[in-house]
């Protein structure tokens, strides 16, 4: 099968794709080596390691700044985050402490109605028993209003006393509200009779502890807080928000370092690469000894294929060669179809010369031999 430039082309594809993996192959060699530069011992490479140790330093520094940066970011981010989670729970807390308070009055009152409340409690019974009062002020004037020839059920009197009772009557729930505060806030807390009323004032003194600790809690995230926002003022990041500035700064700073570091560990592999064999023996570490097997495989296959392109160029050649070859015998052959051709015209032609010639020679021996007969006259 013709060999065709696309074929040379492709082969050429694959050194350049093994030229790249050859870089990339003597920047690792560079990377691993340079810890073991005074082992390796190249003079030639003293420079270009000189290089790369101010780059390394210039590189940790830049690591260092934003590992630094990103652990207070990490900080306020996870005590913003316990900082609200514990504000949740709190609010959690602080409504289901309404609940019990409410729940607390409730009681408080029922066993005030049913005559069971210790007297010491009535005070806090106050709200309730003015509830009471007012309650049945309005019921004896619903009822007087009622017997009222002029003022009975009909009436728009009647009417009014008849919503303001249902109003106030719904109204009850502030009362326990207001009485269940009461005993809250009181030293009488915990020492309300009944099952239900010391339930309820356990999981109250349950919620009062939880409340405390969660309140140390976030003070203790607060003061974090303060502390991490200060270390980052310190660290040039004054804004809220410019943390996130300063971190893309210093990455794409980094990258160009990294990139700059890569350069000088390919050009320390590739100084250090030809006087392998001197300096890598078996007591070599393994990762220097495999860098440099990856580098000898890598270069082995670059040659197979400068060979292989050669072999190619040659074989177009050859073939380029024998097609002009063929082409010139066949131009050969035909002017040698054309020689004989020729030849045979010539002969021809001499031929027909030669009766032409001997036809002259006749005209000119009748010209004679009638100018002697003009003579003989």
């Amino acid at each position: 099968m013709p060999v065709s430039n696309a074929d040379i082309e492709e082969v050429k594809k694959e050194i350049e794709k093994s030229e790249k993996a050859l870089c990339g192959l003597y920047t690792d060699l560079g990377s691993v080596a340079c810890n073991y530069h005074q082992a390796i011992n190249c003079t030639q490479s003293n420079g270009v390691f000189a290089d790369i140790c101010d780059v390394s330093e210039r590189r940790d520094e830049i690591v260092d700044r934003m590992d630094e940066i990103k652990g207070v970011v990490n900080t306020l981010t996870e005590k913003d985050r316990s900082l609200e989670q514990t504000s949740d729970s709190i609010r959690k807390m602080d409504e289901r402490l309404d609940t019990l308070i409410d729940s607390l009055g409730a009681v408080a009152t029922e066993m005030y109605s049913a005559g069971f409340l210790p007297s010491e409690f009535e005070a806090y019974m106050k709200p309730f028993i003015e509830y009471e009062k007012n309650l049945k002020d309005i019921e004896d004037k619903l009822d007087s209003s009622r017997n009222s020839s002029w003022r009975g059920q009909g009436s728009l009197p009647y009417r009014i006393l008849e919503r303001k009772l249902e109003r106030y009557r719904s109204s009850i729930n502030s009362i326990f509200s207001e009485c269940g505060k009461r005993l809250y806030n009181s030293n009488a807390l915990g020492r309300l009779p009944g099952e239900r009323a010391t339930e309820i004032s356990s999981e109250i003194f349950e919620i009062k502890e939880k409340r405390k600790n969660y309140r140390k809690k976030i003070g203790d995230a607060k003061t974090s807080i303060t502390r991490a926002q200060e270390s980052l003022k310190g660290m040039g990041v004054s804004a809220a928000g410019e943390e996130k500035v300063t971190l893309r700064d210093l990455e794409e700073r980094l990258r160009g370092v990294n990139q700059e570091l890569d350069g000088l560990y390919e050009k320390y592999g590739r100084i250090i690469s030809p006087e392998m064999d001197r300096w890598l023996d078996d007591m070599a570490p393994e990762e220097l000894k495999k860098a440099c097997r990856h580098i000898k495989n890598e270069q082995k296959v670059i040659r197979q294929q400068n060979i292989k392109v050669k072999y190619l160029e040659l074989e177009q050649q050859i073939e380029a060669n024998t097609l002009h070859k063929s082409q010139f015998e066949a131009q050969v052959a035909q002017m040698e179809k054309q020689k004989a051709l020729i030849e045979k015209q010539i002969v021809e032609l001499q031929s027909k010369s030669e009766i032409e010639q001997r036809k002259i020679a006749d005209l000119r021996q009748q010209q004679v031999e009638l100018n002697i007969e003009f003579r003989s006259l």
